[in-house]
Order: structure tokens, then sequence, then C-alpha cells
């Protein structure tokens, strides 16, 4: 994790991959760390958690400012990606958060148990949204450095 904040997106972003969670809960913890010692901002939660806390944050912020706060955050952490299937509105939100951070750049770190080719199936569960996917899956391939946690080894 020494990597992040080495100056471009491509060196910040990450798909760290563990089977285990308490490996990916500790990477969170170390990364979240590493960023509010430079006193940055830091969001991590599943995409579920983000869309919740949208809800209820709805009466006090419009969605547009949520979606800022999401793709501007200094460090956005998305874990658990495809633990569970997600639906149309869900698959679009990604796509949008992902897109406005590779625009400016911005550091994503994606935490999940599936390698990039089982992230994309569990993704694409409906026939009708393999291309939406695989605009997503691109997008996190150009930014992202593929880590798995276990072997602490670069995957690419």
């Amino acid at each position: 994790m020494d990597f992040l904040w080495e100056g471009s997106v491509r060196n910040s972003s990450a798909i760290y991959v563990g089977k285990e969670k308490r490996e990916r809960v500790f990477v969170r913890n170390s990364i979240s760390d590493n960023i509010q010692k430079r006193n940055k901002i830091c969001l991590s939660g599943t995409i579920k958690d983000f869309l919740d806390m949208n809800k209820g944050c709805r009466r006090y912020f419009t969605k547009t400012q949520l979606m800022d706060l999401y793709a501007k955050v200094d460090m956005l952490i998305i874990e658990d990606l495809a633990e569970n299937i997600l639906t149309r509105d869900e698959l679009s939100w990604l796509f949008v958060i992902v897109n406005e951070r590779m625009k400016n750049k911005l550091p994503i770190v994606i935490l999940t148990k599936f390698n990039i080719n089982e992230l994309k199936k569990r993704l694409s569960i409906h026939e009708d949204d393999c291309e939406f996917v695989n605009s997503i899956i691109s997008r996190l391939r150009f930014m992202c450095t593929l880590v798995d946690i276990r072997k602490n080894i670069i995957i690419e």
C-alpha cells in the first residue's frame, strides 16, 4: 500500500483481491489511516452503504451534491464489490462514480474477493447489463493496479 498517493491516479487506484474478509478489512483500515495522516478525506463502504446514505441525506442534500461527494472525495473505497447482485440502478451509480473519478484523476480502491473475470461475471448477471459492465471494468482496469492481498503482489 506504499504506492498510494505517488502522483498519478494509476498509482493511487487499486483493486485488492482477497478471499478473506479480515484481509480486506485490514487493507481498508491501512489505506484509511494512510489517507487521514495526509489530512485527506476517505469514504469507505459498500455500494449499498453509499446508496442507503443517499436516502438518509436527501433531506439535506440533492442527489447531485451527493454524487459530487463520491466523485470528488480524496479517496473512495468500495468494499465487497460484487458480493451481492447489483441492480441496474446500483450499476448505474457505480458507472457514474468510476467515470467521474477517472475524469477528475482521483483515486478509487476496490476491495473484493473476486478476480477481475469473476467480478465481470458477477456484475453481468442480467444479459442487457453486459455492455454497461464492460464499460465499468474497462475504466477500472485503466485506473487500477490489481493486487493479490494474500501474496502482496501486483497481479497484472
